[in-house]
């Protein structure tokens, strides 16, 4: 359970790490990408297991590649339109969004008692909306955007971790994503998309790939073998908690933000608790019926 915490804690850090790294948000999802294939390449050797996956393995995994990076792209091109806590918060909206599409993209029924338990972060985000300046609004519309494609690439990724090795699975859709976001990079800007970042941003980068990115994955991977899927999805709702405690302390965003926008977190973040509480009970009471 701690390992879980540790990783959930880490997570909520990166939000703070991409409004600290002075990069635009697009070279800098593209360098964390890129950094973290490499360290992923020599730790998970997964280059060994792409000979046997299947052309239409590959193609799919690449699809996910490129929504990841795109979700990463809405996600701190949010924290720079925005600030980290925004960032954050809009991922509470990322249920409703599985809700609406998991019929179509896993062939499943619709659930209406999921999409209404989904549904009751909106309150709070029209709080949050009308708790900030009107110059945060471009941060949180591309934040909900985020939140969109976490739900599209989650749901597909469903489907590949059945039948591939999480970390192979992990090394080939961040190198797509980084390459795809490198395409991206030298199209728009050209030669200057060469340019190194900073002194500055190196080790910040460094830690962002490594110590945020990579092995976070691994360890969330270990951890969920040996807890409950109640545990599990108590902790990953931590992470806004950390992720805005950061904020305030790191970066002061306290002074940007009113009550009225605490007050709206707050409502998101029980209405975030009680749908794990109520799904996870309501899972637990079907498998015992059979």
């Amino acid at each position: 359970m701690l390992l879980i915490h540790g990783c959930v804690v880490v997570w909520g850090f990166t939000a703070v790490l991409g409004k600290m790294i002075s990069l635009a948000a697009l070279p800098l999802v593209a360098w964390r990408m890129v950094l973290t294939s490499i360290f992923l390449f020599f730790i998970a050797r997964a280059w060994r297991t792409l000979a046997v996956l299947t052309l239409k393995s590959c193609l799919k995994m690449a699809l996910v590649g490129v929504l990841i990076a795109l979700h990463w792209l809405a996600f701190y091109g949010s924290v720079k339109l925005a600030n980290a806590s925004i960032g954050v918060l809009c991922m509470a909206l990322a249920p409703i969004f599985s809700a609406l599409f998991e019929p179509l993209l896993a062939k499943a029924k619709f659930n209406g008692r999921n999409f209404l338990l989904a549904l009751s972060v909106l309150p709070g985000m029209l709080l949050v909306v009308g708790g900030v300046s009107e110059k945060y609004y471009l941060g949180i519309a591309v934040g909900a955007l985020s939140a969109l494609l976490a739900a599209v690439f989650s749901l597909l990724n469903k489907q590949l971790v059945v039948s591939v090795d999480a970390l192979t699975l992990s090394f080939v859709e961040i190198t797509v994503g980084g390459a795809f976001l490198w395409l991206i990079l030298l199209c728009t800007s050209g030669n200057a998309a060469l340019q190194l970042p900073s002194l500055g941003d190196w080790p910040l980068l460094l830690v962002f790939a490594i110590f945020c990115t990579a092995l976070p994955f691994a360890l969330s991977n270990v951890a969920l073998k040996h807890i409950s899927a109640f545990s599990a999805q108590f902790a990953i709702n931590l992470e806004p908690v950390y992720g805005i405690v950061f904020a305030a302390y790191l970066l002061g965003e306290t002074k940007q933000l009113t009550g009225q926008f605490y007050f709206g977190a707050l409502v998101i973040l029980t209405a975030v608790f009680a749908q794990a509480m109520i799904t996870t009970q309501a899972k637990s009471g079907s498998i015992k019926a059979r």
